[in-house]
């Protein structure tokens, strides 16, 4: 066995992550999770975010899985390969059984299924070459996408005593996909054992869509570390902080629209966040937001610098109003840090989010009036009644959301 690998005599997890993302979630999950298990994570080559990056350390070993062009010759044979497989054979079947499927859809599912057989030969190799017996091993995909297919593959060459999947929001609600479909979900719900959702609302739409499985689902929510409590003060001036990617599904543009509504009041609202629409958020800012209203954009930065400026300013109200969520982890820290939210009422916000106690939720389909009118609500209140909501957002965040005691929750259920 390499030097290298820490692998020792506790029961053994493999995990596999294929979206960069996941590498901010995955830092503190593996340090509680190596305390029962010794970790072996396998994620994409060059997968990071925000400069993330899950680091090997005693107790846990990181395999880099190479990324594969999807124009490349060899790509493309695994392409037809797929063809031959029973999962593949049995998903088109099903989907020319329902519908007349587009050719984009078509080519996603074989993607899918070529990415899983090339990933799940570069896996088999590496555990046979370093001799890991993973007989007794968990095997756990850290998503519902083409490293549960990885998953249930290993499953079937190594055995193991489980395989296991956790489901977000992309990876889960297929309603949010442009065609309403995402590949291989009746195989990934019938070959894993356990599917552990990160909020009740994932949980409900698993059970109501796979009723005939609806004992391999469980609700284990993410959470955020504690940084303790932002230091506020009331000022004159009314303080917004929204956190999020500048994409089309945030609706930034919305933010602005009823902002630009308010003429009476001084308000700051800061953006963290880059994205493919942050100029046109800007310029939109510029042409529409009246005098007495500052916007600045942050852009991207790394998580640390985030809790650092929650941690030395003084928001009133933090604000997203996505079109669509699964549990928005942004929403989490801002709670950590006792401040109010204001949030569309999409996904598994409710769960974090209860209107007048710690904040307060809007339809998805709201009006600008109303965003706007929230806003003033708040500034008008009195101090006492901003501290009370204060304390609710600590104190929702401190029971149902801190990282630590859920991750630790989540080690003892998969047990």
């Amino acid at each position: 066995m390499s030097a290298n690998m820490h692998l020792d005599d506790k029961k053994k997890i493999i995990i596999i992550s294929n979206y960069a993302p996941d590498e901010i979630y995955l830092s503190t999950e593996l340090k509680i999770l190596k305390e029962e298990y010794s970790v072996l994570l396998f994620r994409k080559e060059d997968q990071a975010y925000n400069n993330v990056r899950v680091k090997r350390e005693p107790g846990i070993d990181v395999i880099e899985v190479p990324k594969m062009k999807m124009r490349s010759l060899r790509f493309i044979v695994y392409l037809f390969l797929s063809l031959s497989r029973k999962e593949t054979i049995l998903e088109l079947k099903f989907l020319f059984q329902k519908r007349k499927p587009s050719i984009r859809l078509i080519k996603r599912l074989l993607c899918m299924a070529a990415i899983s057989h090339i990933d799940t030969l570069y896996i088999r190799k590496a555990i046979s070459q370093k001799k890991i017996i993973v007989s007794d091993a968990i095997i756990y995909s850290y998503r519902l996408n083409s490293g549960a297919l990885t998953a249930i593959n290993l499953k079937r060459i190594f055995g193991g005593e489980k395989c296991i999947g956790r489901a977000h929001g992309i990876d889960l609600y297929e309603y949010r996909d442009s065609e309403d479909y995402l590949p291989f979900r009746r195989c990934i719900m019938k070959n894993l054992n356990d599917i552990y959702t990160i909020s009740l609302d994932g949980y409900e739409y698993l059970f109501n869509r796979y009723p005939n499985v609806y004992n391999k689902f469980h609700v284990a929510r993410l959470g955020t570390i504690d940084y303790g409590i932002e230091a506020f003060s009331s000022n004159a001036e009314l303080s917004i902080i929204s956190c999020s990617r500048v994409e089309e599904i945030k609706r930034l543009d919305r933010v602005v629209q009823a902002l630009s509504k308010i003429d009476n009041v001084d308000i700051k609202w800061m953006h963290i966040g880059g994205g493919s629409l942050l100029q046109e958020i800007r310029t939109l800012s510029e042409s529409l937001l009246p005098p007495n209203i500052r916007a600045q954009f942050v852009g991207n930065i790394e998580n640390s610098e985030v809790y650092e400026i929650y941690r030395k300013n003084s928001f009133d109200i933090f604000v997203n109003v996505s079109y669509d969520e699964g549990l928005p982890v942004a929403i989490m820290e801002a709670s950590s840090f006792g401040i109010p939210v204001i949030a569309t009422d999409v996904g598994g916000t409710s769960e974090i989010v209860e209107n007048g106690y710690n904040g307060w939720l809007i339809p998805r389909d709201y009006d600008d009036a109303t965003l706007s009118n929230l806003f003033l609500y708040y500034y008008k209140m009195n101090e006492e009644e901003k501290l009370t909501l204060r304390k609710n957002a600590r104190n929702k965040w401190k029971k149902e959301f801190n990282q630590e005691s859920n991750y630790r929750k989540f080690v003892k259920m998969i047990k």
